[in-house]
């Protein structure tokens, strides 16, 4: 994560990365006692035959979902990868359709997509267990990529924003979000691009910024950074996560530097 300090503009990211390619971690001290790691870092482990294979593996699925406009089928409105990380999600109703059963992979994907959500709303370091269930309450956020917008509408509800603009590049999202989901007072689906933020919003206009498993596919990451340095306030928050390879990673973390954005805490959430 990265916090945007007083008389600079800067943002708290958190890049968690469930491939297991990262470099060494190297801890520093951080204001207020948080800590990240950078890595930048070179690591004998990038040239294992298992780790080359991993990531070709992981760019061809991402080229393969590129091609296809049903990555997801048409029940799943929650589309991420999810993740366990020993929280119980509140009003776990709220993030599941009318008929999915319990145990299904319908039903998985949803909890622990919502469970994702959660875990970046309320998590200010690197540590699992610290959390603060408040951050987000009364609070201005917009997320980059919400696609079918089942984790926007549970966390728009859960976390108690004020205001909450989920956004996405397809037009055909938006019209599914704004046709799918019931409305909700603060949260409003409009598309926008990850490339556009600086000419689409006014400075300082949200406290918190969202891109959820996105952000390694957008093609401009230097625009995309210094379009949220533009919207946030300041002490304002990027909350990022990504299956990130380290060239891409590596690529993220310069482009934030470069806008300005200061980095506060950068975890893998592969090994929870």
């Amino acid at each position: 994560m990265a916090s945007r300090l007083p008389g600079l503009r800067s943002c708290s990211a958190l890049l968690p990365r469930p491939l297991n390619t990262s470099g060494v971690r190297h801890y520093v001290n951080r204001k207020e006692g948080k800590k990240g790691y950078f890595a930048g870092e070179a690591d004998w482990r990038e040239w294992l035959p298992e780790t080359q294979l991993t990531w070709l593996l992981y760019r061809f699925e991402k080229w393969m979902g590129k091609q296809s406009r049903e990555l997801y089928p048409p029940s799943i409105d929650i589309c991420n990868s999810g993740g366990r990380f020993g929280v119980a999600i509140p009003r776990p109703e709220l993030a599941l359709r009318p008929g999915f059963v319990k145990g299904s992979w319908e039903w998985h994907m949803h909890m622990y997509g919502a469970a994702l959500y959660w875990h970046l709303a309320i998590t200010p370091g690197d540590a699992v267990h610290e959390i603060d269930i408040d951050r987000l309450r009364g609070k201005s956020l917009l997320e980059l990529a919400c696609m079918r917008g089942g984790g926007s509408r549970y966390l728009a509800e859960v976390a108690g924003t004020s205001e909450y603009v989920a956004t996405d590049e397809s037009q055909e999202n938006i019209e599914f979000c704004r046709e799918l989901h019931p409305p909700f007072t603060g949260l409003r689906f409009e598309r926008a691009e990850s490339a556009g933020l600086a000419e689409q919003y006014e400075a300082d206009s949200f406290d918190f910024v969202l891109c959820v498993e996105a952000a390694s596919d957008f093609q401009d990451k230097a625009r995309f950074m210094k379009g949220v340095q533009h919207v946030l306030r300041p002490g304002g928050c990027l909350l990022l996560c990504d299956a990130f390879t380290i060239p891409s990673l590596r690529e993220t973390l310069d482009c934030m530097k470069s806008a300005g954005l200061t980095q506060e805490v950068c975890v893998d959430i592969g090994k929870w």
